[in-house]
């Protein structure tokens, strides 16, 4: 199994901790974008311990990204309690943080409800149906 990162395993969060502190230093924005598009959750259901981690947290596979972003937000804001954290929205089985800034890729029409499923969030608009800088 491969995957871009296991968030079922604490060392995860250990090394998170060590890399955002570095770019810290050199990087002076409150805006951070943290990714969080293309993961496939499956690729990491077979890694180890992925399945006792669940069974021992109460999380399903499907929520497991929630968790990681919600550990990844809270190692930011231990940083700095200005820094805003930034993620590619994945539509409305996510969990997001108030505050949270989202990129949204999607056609035109889907925006307006995505924003209202997160009114205490700012949204940025890439749109694919129009044209798309990225």
């Amino acid at each position: 199994p491969y995957a871009p990162i296991n968030p079922a395993n604490e060392k995860t969060y250990e090394f998170l901790g060590k890399y955002l502190k570095d770019l810290d230093k050199v990087f002076d924005s409150d805006y951070w974008h943290l990714g969080g598009d293309e993961v496939s959750i499956g690729c990491v259901s077979g890694l180890n311990g992925t399945t006792e981690f669940l069974q021992k947290n109460g999380i399903k596979l499907n929520d497991l990204q929630d968790y990681y972003i919600k550990r990844e937000r809270g190692i930011l804001s231990n940083l700095s309690s200005s820094r805003k954290a930034g993620y590619w929205y994945r539509g409305e089985n996510q969990k997001y943080g108030n505050g949270d800034i989202l990129q949204y890729w999607g056609g035109s029409g889907g925006l307006s409800g995505s924003m209202e499923r997160y009114p205490n969030n700012l949204f940025v608009y890439s749109p694919m149906d129009t044209y798309y800088l990225d």
